[in-house]
């Protein structure tokens, strides 16, 4: 060993710069190198030390992936929202110029003289004039010309006949929607009187049933004083018995039977 170390520094001498720095990090990678044995005696704990940090980039890679495929998601979106904005503003382009070009024709010269014909005018020919002189005095200048009438042709006839048709049938659908409606409210009525009429009958008959049973009450309340003022009497003496004499049978007066008004107007006035 002393003859090893003092021959390496006459060897570290007789060596070149750049072996020199071969030498040095060749050691260098020598001291980093861990054994195989120290590998084998790490920990679970050591070996999982580093797997949140694994975990932290897989999360952040797979977060980066999704906001890509939503970013391009929202951009298809945008452009197929864009192109179909495109294609209703061509549509309502070419509307309005179909538009422009109806308006165009209506205001044409021969439209508004077909238009005119067919409402029954007719052109007003030549018309004279009337001018007043400084004097006051005035002269007619030009030859006045009437008017001729309007020519009614065939289809215009047809027209108006068919508007005072229909003019007309319209009048007998409104008349016969009032009769029926006049009909409608008179049924109403009729049923709304005979429902009120129940309802007095069934009042007067409910009255006359309380009525009863309150006579009856007051009946059965009689019998048992009367029952019971007869047993606290003592009982009398017997009394002769004389001989019955025949008593003529009383004539009861047939029994007159109230009209249903009259009985309506009591049950409302109780």
């Amino acid at each position: 060993m002393v003859i090893e170390q003092s021959l390496a520094p006459a060897k570290q001498a007789g060596r070149s710069g750049a072996a020199q720095k071969a030498y040095e990090k060749r050691a260098r990678r020598s001291g980093k190198m861990v054994p195989a044995a120290a590998i084998e005696h790490r920990t679970v704990r050591q070996q999982l030390a580093r797997v949140p940090f694994v975990a932290v980039l897989l999360t952040i890679l797979a977060a980066g992936i999704v906001g890509v495929l939503w970013l391009n998601t929202m951009t298809d979106e945008a452009g197929l929202q864009a192109n179909k904005a495109t294609a209703s503003s061509a549509s309502l382009r070419l509307e309005i110029e179909a538009l422009k070009r109806d308006i165009a024709d209506k205001n044409a010269t021969p439209a508004i003289a077909a238009a005119a014909k067919s409402l029954g005018l007719v052109p007003a020919g030549d018309s004279a004039i009337l001018v007043v002189g400084d004097d006051g005095s005035g002269r007619v200048v030009g030859t006045p010309t009437a008017v001729p009438d309007p020519v009614v042709t065939a289809a215009q006839a047809a027209l108006a006949a068919q508007a005072a048709a229909q003019a007309a049938a319209d009048g007998q659908a409104a008349a016969a929607a009032k009769t029926a409606a006049d009909a409608q409210a008179a049924a109403q009525a009729a049923i709304a009187a005979q429902a009120a009429s129940e309802a007095q009958a069934a009042i007067a008959a409910q009255a006359a049933s309380e009525a009863q049973a309150a006579s009856e009450a007051q009946a059965a309340s009689q019998a048992q004083e009367s029952a019971a003022a007869g047993a606290a009497v003592p009982p009398a003496a017997p009394a002769e018995v004389q001989p019955a004499t025949e008593v003529p049978p009383v004539q009861t007066p047939p029994a007159i039977e109230a009209p249903p008004a009259a009985v309506t107007t009591a049950a409302s006035a109780g």
